[in-house]
């Protein structure tokens, strides 16, 4: 008796193991893309953040000094404006600095650097005029995101 099969319609054990480590493979790749994608729109979106902190900062210091405030509140420390017209022009030396922290949402604090300088002065016929130099720097104080954000800016400040 010679039984042959002619329809084999099973499937082997070799098949099934490498259909099973192939797609294995493809779901290990696939899930890796996403948590390294996810990782990034972290840092990114904390970056953001810090890029509208130091924003803000600036908008708040030109504000303040436009306004003729004699003074600028920077967290802890307050900064008279006759202290920055005291310093020489263009001495990178003698610029004032403050430090201190911001929260922005639940878990987010940032470490802010503000640095205040003048840059020039000029008396014209009953006036005066103030060219100011301010930075700012905004560093995320979590260890997930290591790059500091800094922007620089002149503000003009007139007196009649």
């Amino acid at each position: 008796m010679n039984f042959k099969l002619k329809n084999n319609k099973g499937v082997t054990l070799l098949e099934v193991i490498i259909s099973i480590a192939l797609i294995a493979t493809i779901s290990i790749g696939l899930f890796m893309t996403i948590d390294n994608t996810k990782i990034s729109n972290t840092k990114n979106d904390k970056d953001l953040k810090a890029m509208d902190i130091a924003q803000s900062e600036i908008e708040y210091i030109i504000r303040d000094i436009k306004d003729g405030d004699e003074k600028l509140n920077l967290g802890d420390k307050e900064i008279k404006l006759d202290e920055i017209k005291s310093i020489q022009n263009n001495n990178e030396s003698k610029k004032l600095s403050a430090k201190y922290y911001k929260e922005h949402g639940k878990n987010d604090s940032y470490e802010v650097k503000v640095w205040l300088g003048k840059i020039k002065e000029r008396q014209q016929i009953k006036r005066e005029y103030y060219i100011y130099s301010v930075e700012v720097g905004v560093k995320s104080k979590s260890d997930f995101s290591k790059r500091e954000v800094k922007l620089q800016t002149e503000i003009l400040q007139k007196f009649k």
